[in-house]
């Protein structure tokens, strides 16, 4: 989703750089889900796991994913992105 005044979040996610194509992990799935739903605008960054990058390290020790922004913990990753909108809540 994309906004005139640019995207408000960084969502780095498990996939292929060079085709843009989104991998198999479903983490990432979820985020991306909850962006998507919450309406918020993002722009996607994707990360080859076959060869990590440096810097996803760090922004992430583990060098894992999904990474939005400075969040690096999925567990509290979404109730704090459903707390970004007005809209109602994905969470339980």
């Amino acid at each position: 989703m994309a906004s005139a005044g640019g995207p408000l979040y960084e969502a780095w996610v498990k996939g292929d750089p060079t085709n843009k194509v989104l991998g198999d992990c479903p983490f990432c799935h979820r985020v991306l889900l909850t962006l998507e739903e919450k309406e918020l605008p993002y722009r996607k960054e994707y990360v080859d796991f076959a060869a990590k990058p440096e810097w996803l390290f760090s922004v992430n020790k583990n060098g894992s994913v999904p990474v939005v922004k400075d969040l690096s913990t999925e567990n509290w990753l979404f109730p704090f992105i459903s707390r970004m909108s007005r809209r109602s809540s994905l969470m339980p």
